[in-house]
């Protein structure tokens, strides 16, 4: 789960005190989990992950100079090593968090859904770093990420989502579109025919042409969208050239003269744009009605969740902190994450010889320093959080 600067600093701030307090910390020489409580133990695979990703995020906080290695800064007034550690504790932690939200709220996963995790997974498994993968097992990513992107999903829906506990009423939804979103539908001819050679001056003229009857003709009536696409890809041996979009345009990307006339145009107005100077070529813009088309929109199930998380995203995220400031019982394995240092994990790229100024790959060395803790927990415990428990004793079942 993503955390905003805000909610980062916040857990930091808290964590750090904790630590220097000696709260919760104990030693211990079995490397194989990072967290405990209750029935729940967490493989330090799923913390290692995370450190992971935090030393990735690490370089796009703000304040970090990119023409410094971030190992090398602070951030939020900390060391940029204790940061990561504590950034990455947090979002284990967050384990705990969902797992009591999922019995709170009655959830729990089917055959299914453990079925869906695992193709999610898979689907990023081979993109992580070699380096990574001798400390974290698979199925300790999938604890730490997979399964916990899914719960929060079922979570946050069934607290939002219809019949939720907390439901956004469907009126909500449809008037948020209709205010924020523009439905509208676009036919772009790039100045290039289909063997990707630039047109001349007077094949412009005549596409120009061709565009402007098309546009005459749907605004009487006697054309649609549908079937102008149809005879721009006939005469111009292309395909598929129809765009049906539904969009927030802030920040959308879309060429300036383009917004500038969805912005001015009313619903069934179409136009025809010269994007000469924006992307070299011709369109066809036809803005629809947002205010008939919101509640079809908003069936998809996609389109529905993005609304509900621009809408409720922040109040749940608020939530999960609050909660993860408040959870107790949980006991640390202060050995086994301190062994782990971010410098295994991260390569500094100077800006001058990259556009890239920083990156946190797999090049690099084995992410342990004092020791060779690399995951070691049972691949199955990390299956569930009731399995969980098993993941100490599992410690030779796997490498």
């Amino acid at each position: 789960m993503k955390h905003s600067n805000r909610l980062k600093r916040a857990a930091a701030s808290a964590l750090a005190v904790l630590f220097l307090a000696g709260s919760w910390a104990c030693s211990s020489a079995d490397h194989t989990w990072a967290m405990k409580r209750g029935g729940t133990t967490i493989p330090i695979g799923a913390f290692v992950y995370n450190f992971y990703a935090s030393t990735q995020y690490a370089s796009y906080q703000e304040g970090v100079d990119s023409s410094v290695p971030v190992l090398q800064q602070q951030i939020d007034g900390m060391a940029a090593e204790d940061w990561i550690r504590q950034d990455a504790i947090s979002s284990t932690e967050n384990i705990f968090v969902m797992n009591d939200l999922m019995e709170e709220l009655g959830l729990s996963l089917s055959k299914e859904d453990e079925a869906q995790i695992e193709t999610n997974a898979n689907a990023v498994w081979s993109q992580v770093p070699d380096n990574v993968k001798k400390d974290v097992a698979k199925t300790s990513y999938i604890l730490a990420v997979s399964r916990l992107n899914y719960q929060s999903n079922l979570v946050f829906r069934a607290i939002y989502d219809t019949n939720g506990t907390e439901a956004v009423p469907q009126q909500d939804l449809e008037n948020y579109v209709t205010e924020h979103y523009t439905d509208f539908s676009y036919i772009y001819a790039p100045f290039y025919n289909s063997d990707f050679e630039v047109l001349e001056d007077k094949e412009k003229e005549d596409l120009k042409e061709q565009l402007e009857g098309y546009v005459e003709k749907i605004q009487d009536g006697s054309m649609t969208m549908e079937k102008a696409a149809e005879a721009y890809e006939e005469s111009s041996e292309r395909s598929d050239t129809l765009e049906e979009i539904t969009a927030d345009l802030e920040g959308s990307g879309y060429p300036e003269s383009m917004l500038e006339a969805l912005e001015e145009m009313k619903a069934g107005e179409v136009r025809f744009l010269d994007l000469s100077e924006d992307s070299s070529g011709y369109m066809i813009l036809y803005k629809k009605d947002i205010a008939q088309s919101a509640k079809t929109w908003l069936e998809d199930d996609d389109n529905r969740l993005s609304i509900l998380l621009e809408l409720k995203g922040e109040e749940f995220q608020d939530m999960v902190e609050q909660r993860r400031e408040a959870l107790s019982d949980v006991e640390y394995n202060m050995d086994a994450i301190n062994a782990y240092r971010a410098s295994g994990y991260y390569t500094f790229v100077p800006p001058s010889s990259s556009s890239s100024s920083e990156s946190s790959s797999g090049a690099s060395s084995q992410g342990t320093s004092s020791s060779s803790s690399s995951e070691t927990a049972s691949g199955s415990s990390g299956a569930s959080s009731q399995e969980a428990s098993s993941a100490a004793s599992s410690a030779s079942s796997e490498e």
